[in-house]
Order: structure tokens, then sequence, then C-alpha cells
């Protein structure tokens, strides 16, 4: 967290709502700016790419939010009684 995004304080959200459960991530670091994923993704870094893939694969869908300050992500799932059989 202090590494990439030079936050000091992090929140964590974790809630079922609709059929869903909701994982969401919040920093106080310096937020993430426009393109900065496909600027990471053609260094060869994948990292984000991957979970979202992961996340989709499972479901779900996973979203990144520039804040004021910091970042939000955002990843959700069906809940487990809401897995296709």
């Amino acid at each position: 967290m202090a590494k990439h995004a030079g936050a000091n304080a992090l929140r964590l959200s974790l809630a079922r709502r609709d059929g869903s459960v909701m994982l969401s991530v919040a920093d106080d670091g310096r937020g993430i700016s426009e393109g900065a994923l496909d600027q990471q993704l053609a260094k060869g870094h994948i990292g984000i790419v991957s979970q979202r893939v992961r996340v989709g694969a499972a479901g779900g869908r996973s979203r990144l939010l520039s804040a004021a300050p910091g970042t939000i992500a955002e990843i959700e799932l069906p809940a487990v009684d809401q897995l296709p059989s």
C-alpha cells in the first residue's frame, strides 16, 4: 500500500447485498490516473488485469476508482448460495 500508493490509511468493507458479496478497499494515497492500467499492462505488469480475469471467471466484476484522495478498489462476486450449478 505505501509502496505503490503512498497511502497512510486503508479502509476495508465487506457486505452482502442482493445476492452478491461486495469487497471495497479504499486508501488515502495518491490515486490512480486515467490510463495508468493500460500503461502498466504495456510494461508487462499484469496484477490488476489478472485479478479482473479471475473475478470475471467467477461471475463477478471489479472496479478501480480514483477518489479524492486515494483509490477505491471494489470486487463484487455472487454469494455462495447464488453460484450457478
